[in-house]
């Protein structure tokens, strides 16, 4: 279990930390830590049971090969904005792995980090909107390497490690203050977007081919890049230009 204390220390904000061996779900733990009205506070674990991932499925937490975090926000935010929250955290997830690393890290729009073409990391936020108050969730998992037992046959072609021989523990409590740190410097002006050319920078999909679903018809055309508002431009093979603000990419015929 990782020294809640130190990684105290070394955060910039003033936020509660806790840390476990294994918990269910580090999202569910910051969703009644949000409803108790305490403030924000991050998670941490080194393994999750029913780790939390996009589009209902979820997201493999063996122990001890990664971090598993999540982060309570009480943000003053239109519901819109929350999208802000997961490409802020894009940037700084990757910003604070790169600090490691000879090859830079990539972003796939709009929530996963990509190393040397493999899935290293995967953001969820969840907002809880109730009648007398809202918060969001922002969660984080990272494969610093790869499991023991390797992952399992559904995502081995797709995830990979940061590491190939592991880490200290550390590394692990350095690399979660730097996200955390480098996370509230772009949230304290989040409506300003100041992370938006560094996520364009680290676009993976730009120009490439790329299949995804619109209005439930499935379409095949190049990534133009991340407009002003975080949406993926794409343009078909018709000629015909389709903006997503949400939905899931596939670089040509290979899930990613």
């Amino acid at each position: 279990m990782l020294d809640a204390k130190k990684i105290k220390e070394l955060i910039n904000c003033d936020i509660d930390v806790f840390s476990f061996d294994c918990v269910c779900s580090t999202n569910l733990l910051a969703k009644e830590h949000g409803a108790k009205f305490l403030g924000d506070a991050l998670f941490i674990a080194e393994a999750q049971t029913n780790g939390r991932g996009r589009l209902g499925r979820t997201f493999y937490s063996p122990e001890n090969s990664g971090i598993y975090m999540s982060l309570t926000l009480t943000p003053r935010l239109k519901p819109e904005d929350y999208t802000l929250i997961t490409t802020a955290a894009a940037v700084s997830v990757a910003k604070a792995i790169d600090c490691y690393l000879n090859t830079p890290t990539k972003i796939k729009w709009v929530n996963d980090i990509f190393l040397n073409g493999k899935k290293v990391c995967g953001i969820l936020t969840e907002g809880v909107f109730e009648k007398d108050y809202s918060f969001a969730v922002l969660g984080i998992g990272i494969n610093l390497f790869e499991p023991k037992n390797g992952f399992p046959e559904e995502i081995s072609q797709i995830a990979g490690g940061i590491f190939e021989n592991g880490c200290t523990e550390s590394i692990k409590t350095d690399i979660i203050a730097k996200i955390i740190n480098n996370f509230y410097e772009y949230y304290s002006v989040l409506p300003q977007k100041d992370f938006l050319s560094e996520y364009r920078a680290k676009d993976m999909l730009k120009g490439k081919t790329v299949d995804y679903v619109k209005n439930g018809i499935c379409y095949t055309g190049t990534a133009q890049g991340i407009t002003d508002t975080l949406e993926l431009k794409v343009v078909d093979s018709n000629n015909t230009t389709h903006f997503l603000s949400s939905g899931e990419v596939t670089i040509g015929s290979k899930k990613a």
